[in-house]
């Protein structure tokens, strides 16, 4: 499995955000449809805040119900971008990220399947109990 491992020093994720269903496979409706609720004017804060690695839209989950081991329950989603901005316009959640140390795994393929792969594959690999 490709990787490499990153520092980050402290950043905040600027977005939108909302908790939704945990889905395993497919597309999840409710991120689809937070994801066509971006306005063209938060778009365009999104890529004003862009200013740190990666320099690209991100989606990050979060707080599962329970804790990411069954399709059941919900989490927080965010689809936005790393910052190291303290404001965001209007609409827009900003979630701190403290200083780390991250596994950085790339995934090939289309979306949403090799992401799925990929993050089953982390676990597996990575995150299960020996």
């Amino acid at each position: 499995m490709e990787y490499r491992i990153v520092e980050k020093d402290t950043f905040r994720l600027a977005g939108v955000m909302a908790r939704v269903p945990m889905q395993f496979e497919g597309e999840n409706p409710a991120i689809a449809e937070l994801a066509r609720g971006i306005t063209e004017a938060q778009r365009a804060e999104l890529h004003r805040l862009m200013d740190t690695e990666p320099r690209r839209v991100v989606n990050a989950s979060w707080d599962s119900d329970t804790n990411f081991q069954e399709e059941a329950g919900e989490l927080t989603h965010l689809i936005g971008v790393p910052t190291t901005a303290h404001v965001a316009g209007e609409g827009l959640e900003l979630v701190e990220v403290p200083a780390s140390t991250w596994a950085v795994f790339s995934s090939d393929g289309p979306h949403p399947d090799a992401m799925q792969q990929t993050t089953a594959r982390i676990y597996a690999e990575w995150l299960a109990e020996a």
